[in-house]
């Protein structure tokens, strides 16, 4: 059962790229993470898929509602991407309050920088 939910947590990081890069261009375009938000500054709303539910964008933070079927430690979990504006890049720190360890360690695999699990 853990590579089933690892599968599909790793679809809905996926689903999370688009957003991601409309935010790193709003922040280059702009100069800040401030008025990066959903349908605002080139940032699209986001079109549910199986795996995750819906995602919205404020001053640059992802977070993004699971689907519910995907297993009871996950189903309607968050998972929030926060991000650093750098001098020349853009990094992301990842987190997300489902109880189910192998998800929540895909989640944190690539997370850079030290940020807190989303709020139920």
């Amino acid at each position: 059962q853990n590579y089933t939910v690892k599968a599909k947590v790793g679809n809905a990081l996926t689903a999370a790229d688009t957003l991601k890069t409309e935010v790193a261009l709003c922040a280059q375009e702009t100069g800040a993470l401030t008025g990066c938000d959903t349908s605002t500054n080139g940032i699209s709303v986001f079109a549910a898929t199986k795996e995750v539910a819906s995602a919205s964008v404020d001053e640059g933070v992802i977070t993004m509602v699971l689907e519910t079927g995907i297993n009871s430690t996950v189903d309607g979990k968050k998972i929030q991407y926060t991000p650093t504006l750098n001098a020349t890049s853009i990094t992301w720190c990842s987190h997300s309050n489902m109880t189910h360890a192998a998800g929540l360690d895909l989640v944190r695999k690539n997370s850079i920088g030290t940020c807190t699990a989303p709020a139920a």
